[in-house]
């Protein structure tokens, strides 16, 4: 059982430590900071999951976000 859910119960110990330490931790301001930086990786990862899956294996993903990434600087 330790093996199945130890990292859901990592994961739940440390958002209580800091929810106690922290006054700002469970705001709904720091949550929305949090999914707007991990929404692009997210997005990135539906993307390649899909391209796996399909057999057409492209591991350039890092090149073109920084390609895009230079064009809209």
């Amino acid at each position: 059982m330790l093996r199945k859910y130890g990292l859901i119960g990592i994961l739940l110990l440390t958002v209580i430590v800091l929810s106690i330490v922290s006054d700002s931790f469970l705001t709904v301001t720091n949550l929305m900071n949090v999914l707007r930086q991990v929404s692009i990786n997210g997005i990135l990862a539906v993307g390649m999951t899909f391209i796996i899956l399909t057999a057409g294996i492209d591991l350039s993903i890092g090149s073109l976000m920084a390609v895009a990434g230079v064009i809209a600087a």
